[in-house]
């Protein structure tokens, strides 16, 4: 008879060696025990029993490895270092459904009841005797793949991953298979940008906010990084580029756990800024209650250079060249606070608490100087007008999030559950904005075309508020070789925009009256609902099936300064198919193929159809009439030995909105990005991912290389408009990060990593190559209890982003220049039993939020 244990968690806690000789009477003197093996059965049937699982302790009860049972009832667990009698402990066999067992290890070596040979042991069978209740103890697993494919999703087991003892959670993420993380923090999986979940609520977060948390967060706090390339109808439809998902460790033991840490350092070249982030991970439990505490504060400074050269007007006559250094500096809070409540042995009650607060100053270090330059390139170029501009920035964003949810398990064998969740988000943004060009010489010409100092002021303020609520149904089929699952979701969305602009008065220095004004609210509402349906086949074929509906209303207003309303409205229904097959030829072999249907409606700031002005000579606007972006996303991917995986795959997207249409004024220079259904992108792309391979005892080797094709075909009448003809272009580009680590005598560990991107188009614009080089020297102490680092990043400084366009004859060439070269130094502190975690719920999804 079969058991199955809802939730079930693996963990892997594989000590350090002992090095006492053991003793037992049938054993040599001084052999060791280096692995144990064994079986276990019902008590009542004789029949083996799977997924038990079994902890093995010293004799102060502290947890030395642990193994799960396979579908014969055989465990297997290896000791790493080996174990004397001296500090055997026990066997703790544990399973929904049945009462726990112990075996005194001592007692079993002194009856004898074991073989051994060169440090294997094998042990007599165990039989469970069956209990309705759920069942207190340690539930561990052995050794799981470092990497595992499950219908939809590659799972990296961090708990397997070596530098997750000594590195954050971002270097987590670099070493999952096909991630890759520039140095703006933005997270691409197979060279796609891609939303980031934690504990299957999307984060909120992207840049430099998601970096710092990622940093701020321990690597041992994670259990496990979902890879979703191709979500499947489970998940909201939004988004083409996939899902990360990282699930943070819950300790079901009882008692308070947990990690402290510190990250400071400088940034430097030119200037020197400093930067750092501290970190705390707390967790608590008791017999019905779960607690979990997350405080990331960080702040940091930068420098930031552009130079810019456009060649405009007829035959490219006239040339600009501009010229600016900024400061930023930067400080975020990031909290999350939960708690689950066990009210019965089949109903948990549970509150999520999220809040970031995050300030932003900038400033222009020297003043932007815009020359513009007339007959360029010939013998008669003469200078046709020169300013100074200055832009001072400062801007706040609180954001709060709150989840109830509510899980009731009907019956544990069938894993029969529902889930209910309901969210409320919201998000605000205000800002201030002072802008001054003061013109230090004036041509003729120049002066007749009516050239003159001006600058403005603004003030924008901008609010989310996101209501969701959720309902999930699962349950296992076919005799547990299958799975349902079925849920509805209404979110309802609105955002409100007011921004105002005032023209400065130079002769009274003083702002002048309101020049331009944009109120913008944005309403949005979806309701949708789905059904999946998996499969396991004859042991080696997988296969799921999906189908999502969804329906949406949009509403917009827009007044303008001239207080004209303009409104808008769309509503549309949706199909979203999804399917997922793989085989396993062997344990260590998996193909898949996986495809999805995908839209991505617009970004709420991508509809503001108000301008943006980054500098005095560009700027960007919104579209009110922007449309959702649809996608058909294709893969293929194979997993070998658990260390390499290969994928390939194919999306097709139209209504492309990831871009912005350049609209040039030629008698200015000023350039204008307006956001627009462009075309249509056409993406193929290939990576090979290597995850911690060991090529030695003391050196191993983590690598993910991607190869991207980019196909962009604008619209006719769009390219007519921009180019005067057809337009299209197409790149082959290479992404890639690789990073080794050496493990040094006395717990040092010397790493270097890096990442790069070749050259490539997006959309109008072609981005040259660029990338990072690091390293890092890192000391454990105290079994792992304190680690110290020290972090060099950019080493190189090659991590500037140039980018060139031409667009109906005007050339633009733009030199980024962003300084990361940095020193940082790291401490993190773990306390308590943060080795374990209990299982996790499906709480929360909030996809709309991440629009905003």
């Amino acid at each position: 008879m079969k058991k199955f244990s809802v939730g079930l968690i693996f963990l892997a806690a594989m000590t350090a060696g002992f090095s006492e000789p053991v003793s037992g009477k049938p054993q040599p003197e001084k052999e060791r025990i280096t692995s144990m093996k064994g079986e276990v059965k019902d008590s009542q049937t004789g029949l083996a029993v799977e997924f038990v699982t079994v902890a093995l302790t010293d004799t102060s009860g502290t947890i030395l490895g642990g193994a799960t049972t396979d579908s014969t009832g055989m465990y297997s667990l290896r000791i790493s270092g080996g174990i004397t009698e001296a500090r055997a402990g026990e066997l703790i066999f544990s399973l929904v459904g049945y009462e726990e067992s112990r075996l005194n290890l001592s007692k079993a070596l002194d009856s004898g009841e074991y073989t051994l040979d060169g440090g294997a042991m094998e042990l007599a069978p165990v039989t469970l005797k069956p209990d309705l209740q759920m069942l207190e103890g340690a539930k561990v697993s052995g050794k799981r793949p470092l990497i595992e494919h499950k219908f939809d999703r590659l799972v990296l087991n961090v708990s397997e991953l070596a530098v997750a003892q000594t590195g954050n959670a971002l270097d987590v993420l670099k070493s999952s298979p096909g991630v890759t993380v520039d140095k703006d923090g933005n997270v691409k999986l197979n060279g796609s940008t891609v939303a980031v979940w934690i504990d299957g609520r999307p984060s909120n977060m992207s840049g430099t906010d998601l970096e710092a948390y990622l940093q701020g967060s321990d690597g041992t706090s994670i259990e496990k990084v979902e890879l979703i390339t191709n979500p499947s109808s489970k998940y909201d439809a939004e988004g083409s580029g996939g899902i990360i998902n990282i699930k943070t460790k819950k300790a079901f033991m009882k008692g308070f756990s947990g990690t402290l840490g510190a990250r400071l350092g400088i940034q430097y070249d030119p200037g020197t800024n400093f930067r750092g982030n501290i970190s705390a991970n707390l967790m608590y439990r008791t017999d019905k209650t779960n607690t979990f505490f997350q405080y990331t504060p960080s702040a940091a400074g930068n420098n930031y250079k552009l130079d810019e050269i456009k060649l405009y007007g007829a035959g490219n006559s006239m040339r600009q060249e501009s010229e600016v250094e900024s400061h930023s500096e930067w400080m975020s809070h990031n909290i999350r606070l939960g708690n689950d409540w066990n009210i019965s042995d089949k109903d948990i009650f549970g509150v999520i608490l999220g809040m970031n607060f995050s300030a932003t100053a900038s400033w222009y270090v020297n003043p932007n100087i815009v020359s513009d330059y007339m007959n360029a390139g010939t013998a008669e170029e003469a200078l046709y007008s020169e300013f100074a501009g200055t832009n001072n920035t400062d801007s706040e964003e609180p954001d709060y999030s709150l989840n109830l949810n509510y899980t009731r398990t009907f019956d544990e064998t069938d894993n029969q559950e529902l889930t209910f969740n309901l969210d409320y988000y919201r998000d605000g943004l205000s800002g201030k904005r002072s802008i001054r060009n003061v013109y230090s010489f004036l041509s003729d010409a120049a002066a007749a075309a009516g050239a003159a100092d001006n600058g403005f002021d603004d003030s924008t303020r901008k609010i989310l508020d996101l209501y969701s609520f959720k309902a999930d149904y699962s349950q296992a089929l076919f005799n547990q070789t299958g799975r349902l699952e079925a849920g509805l979701k209404a979110a309802y969305s609105e955002t409100r925009n007011r921004y105002g602009k005032y023209d400065y008065d130079f002769l009274a220095q003083a702002s002048g009256p309101l020049s331009e004004r944009n109120d913008f609210t944005y309403r949005e509402q979806v309701y949708a609902a789905y059904v999946n349906l998996a499969k396991k086949f004859a042991g080696k074929w997988d296969a799921q099936v999906g189908l999502r509906g969804e329906y949406t209303v949009q509403s917009g207003d827009w007044i303008m300064t001239s207080d004209e309303t303009r409104r808008s409205f769309s509503d549309y229904f949706d199909i979203f198919p999804s399917a997922f097959l793989s085989y396993t030829p062997s344990q260590k072999a998996v193909l898949s193929a996986s495809y999805s249907y995908r839209i991505s409606r617009p970004k709420y700031w991508q509809i503001n159809p108000f301008r943006d002005y980054a500098s005095s000579t560009s700027y960007t606007q919104g579209n009110i009439e922007l449309k959702p972006s649809y996608s058909h996303n294709m893969s293929l991917t194979g997993v070998f030995f658990s260390r390499l995986s290969v994928t390939g795959g194919y999306n097709i997207t139209r209504n492309f909105s990831d871009i912005q249409t350049p609209v040039m004024e030629e008698d200015t220079g000023v350039m204008g990005l307006i956001y627009s259904n462009a075309g249509k992108q056409y993406t193929g792309y290939a990576s090979v991912s290597l995850s911690e391979l060991p090529l030695t005892k003391w050196w191993n080797v983590t690598a993910n290389i991607s190869w991207i094709n980019n196909r962009f075909t604008a619209y006719e009448d769009l390219a007519e408009m921009v180019y005067g003809g057809p337009y299209s272009n197409s790149s082959n580009s290479f992404n890639g990060y690789v990073a080794t680590t050496f493990l040094l005598p006395q717990n040092f560990k010397l790493g270097a990593d890096g990442w790069f991107t070749t050259p490539m188009t997006m959309g109008y614009f072609d981005i040259k190559a660029f990338g990072a080089l690091n390293f890092s020297l890192i000391k454990t102490v105290a079994d792992g209890k304190y680690t110290f680092a020290l972090y060099v990043n950019d080493v190189l400084n090659t991590g500037d982003q140039n980018m060139y366009m031409e667009n109906e004859g005007v050339r633009t060439y733009v030199l980024n220049q962003s300084f990361n070269q940095s020193v940082m130094f790291g401490f993190t502190w773990r306390f308590g039993n943060n080795n374990s975690q209990q299982r996790q719920r499906n709480v929360g999804n909030l996809d709309e939020s991440s629009r905003f």
